[in-house]
């Protein structure tokens, strides 16, 4: 694991250097309750959640073990203009190609999405005030917004001439639901500024400026 050499050369050549490690709300799983706080049960779902959880109990090793200075950070949905993967990505890529598009599940599944801006502020926060004595945040907006209030986005951007549908069927490794506790990085001065729906239509202008220009 590269996190394991970035460690192993703060230990060796720097002691004193602190270590951020972006984590993932994929160690969660599909919760028990909501919100998530930081101190509830991991029970990642997919590989990719397993891994995240990996380098956590690492990162702590270091910091138990060779008092390496750490600080934890799991993001839960980042979405800005420039991202080109996951759910808003896909739901622009497929809707370039078709008036009449279906995505997984029902549009009952929730997320908890933050913006790349407030996302950016809050690792700010974090550097300038954290302890670095192994502490986790979530990093989110507090928000739990549904795919399919996602989806009317979309619907009132494009009018009738775009139409999202759901399958019904679950994508193995995607949680069902999720919104974070946001209790501690509220406490170290950090609010949400963003404008969802704003964002989201920033995004789509975005995305159709890189396919006019295709």
């Amino acid at each position: 694991l590269d996190v394991i050499r970035i460690l192993d050369a703060i230990r060796i050549q720097q002691p004193g250097c602190k270590y951020l490690h972006i984590s993932s709300a994929a160690v969660y799983g599909n919760p028990l309750c909501m919100p998530i706080k930081e101190t509830d049960l991991l029970q990642p779902i997919s590989p990719y959640g397993y891994h995240k959880m990996m380098s956590e109990i690492i990162c702590k090793e270091y910091m138990h073990l060779f008092n390496v200075p750490v600080t934890i950070v799991r993001p839960f949905s980042i979405y800005g203009n420039g991202l080109r993967k996951q759910l808003i990505w896909d739901i622009c890529s497929k809707l370039v190609q078709n008036d009449d598009i279906t995505l997984f599940g029902t549009g009952q599944e929730t997320r908890d999405f933050i913006h790349i801006s407030d996302f950016l502020q809050l690792i700010d926060l974090i550097i300038r005030k954290s302890k670095f004595s192994c502490e986790i945040y979530n990093a989110a907006s507090g928000i739990e917004t549904s795919i399919n209030e996602v989806s009317a986005i979309f619907g009132n951007f494009y009018g009738s001439t775009k139409k999202i549908n759901f399958s019904n069927e679950v994508k193995k490794g995607d949680p069902i639901n999720w919104q974070a506790d946001i209790s501690a990085i509220k406490k170290i001065g950090f609010t949400p500024k963003a404008d969802f729906k704003n964002s989201i239509i920033s995004y789509i202008n975005w995305f159709n400026t890189l396919h006019v220009n295709a």
